[in-house]
């Protein structure tokens, strides 16, 4: 139950590593789009889907995210 409640702890607490720490190939452009799904507060993350959209589309079309 002790590594359980350390889990939902650092879930909940932490903010999340760069998936690229896990799969470098990922980039820094999707680390960006990930990490910014998974901000802790509301404010951290996109504000609609419509935005992340936006940064998914330019990601493909070979820009930066925002």
């Amino acid at each position: 139950a002790s590594d359980l409640k350390e889990l939902f702890r650092k879930i909940l607490g932490e903010p999340a590593g760069a998936p690229s720490s896990l799969r470098p190939q990922i980039g820094k452009e999707v680390d960006a789009i990930l990490l910014r799904m998974l901000g802790k507060a509301p404010e951290e993350r996109y504000p609609s889907w419509a935005e992340l959209a936006l940064d998914i589309a330019t990601y493909y079309r070979g820009a930066a995210a925002k």
